[in-house]
């Protein structure tokens, strides 16, 4: 919350609109971008119009929907689909999941995962992306807000951090599917005056970010992980080496796309139990549960995966390049 989500949602649809470059990075393609606003649309028309008074006009591009549709409404998706066919935007913005589903519990995989491919399934023909707006928890430490879903369906995930007591944020690279992760990008919100005037007589404000060299030297992106969890992800990497095997055929085509996502070695979740039981400090019959909420940690952290009933160790861009080699 007030990390500037929207508003970096924003300059990024400004850039896609008009070519121009987004914080010292070039625009590589250009065209319409629908917007499809869940909630706060009077504060959305206030940032749209800060960004025409601090840059230009989206070059009549911007396309905000006003229906107000559900997104895990098959029938709602059938209309705007149906719209994407004619209006044939670059990118679909979706703010925010949480504000656009009707009755897709965010905690459920199977609901979220419904819901994302339904997302996914409208906007399939080649030439549309979309940008989907979450949030984290309360605790930021323990990633995404919700199912694993979130990060385990996604092509790629930006996370933005704002520095404390600070207009400063950082957005960062979560996931990058196909590709390397960008390096940090600081930005900065500067407060632009809108020329209205208030009923309490004082000017209307909005912000903008611009692109900032503040980088702050105690920089942090949350916690540590606790101890246990620290103590389970050894326990991964401890099962791997005693009984790893390489990833079965159904891990192979979930992660066809993206090679450099398919792990060299999994473990089965039975293997693992033997191994990390024995860190969990609770009643034996509570301990698979126990287990469990540990490994969501690890996951929404993106330091292992889970699918198919095995686990793997997810490395850094330099450590995937290091094993290669």
């Amino acid at each position: 919350s007030m990390a500037f989500k929207t508003f970096a949602d924003l300059r990024i649809v400004y850039s896609i609109c008009t070519g121009a470059d987004f914080m010292g990075h070039k625009v590589y393609k250009t065209g319409k971008v629908l917007y499809v606003c869940g909630e706060g649309k009077g504060a959305l028309a206030r940032r749209l119009k800060a960004l025409r008074i601090a840059e230009s006009d989206f070059n009549g591009n911007l396309l905000v929907l006003d229906d107000n549709i559900s997104i895990d409404n098959k029938d709602d998706m059938d209309n705007l689909k149906a719209a994407i066919k004619e209006i044939n935007p670059v990118l679909v913005v979706f703010d925010t999941f949480a504000s656009l589903v009707n009755e897709t519990d965010e905690n459920a995989p199977c609901q979220v995962a419904k819901a994302l491919r339904l997302i996914k399934e409208t906007c399939r023909n080649g030439e549309t992306s979309s940008l989907i707006i979450h949030h984290y928890g309360k605790d930021a430490t323990k990633g995404m807000r919700g199912a694993s879903n979130f990060i385990n369906d996604m092509d790629f995930a930006i996370e933005m951090t704002r520095n404390t007591d600070s207009m400063t944020t950082i957005m960062s690279c979560k996931k990058m599917k196909d590709g390397e992760d960008f390096q940090d990008i600081h930005m900065e919100a500067v407060v632009v005056e809108l020329g209205l005037i208030r009923q309490d007589g004082k000017e209307t404000t909005s912000l903008v970010l611009k692109q900032s060299d503040y980088v702050p030297s105690n920089k942090s992106k949350g916690k540590p992980l606790d101890v246990t969890s620290q103590n389970i992800l050894s326990a991964i990497s401890t099962a791997i080496e005693k009984s790893g095997e390489a990833p079965p055929q159904s891990i192979i085509q979930m992660f066809k796309d993206s090679p450099q996502l398919l792990p060299q070695q999994v473990v089965h979740i039975d293997l693992l139990r033997c191994v990390a039981y024995p860190f969990l400090n609770c009643a034996e019959n509570s301990k698979r549960t126990m287990l469990k909420r540990h490994l969501d940690k690890l996951e929404k952290n993106y330091k292992s995966m889970y699918y198919d009933g095995y686990l793997w160790l997810v490395l850094a861009p330099q450590q995937r390049n290091e094993t290669k080699q």
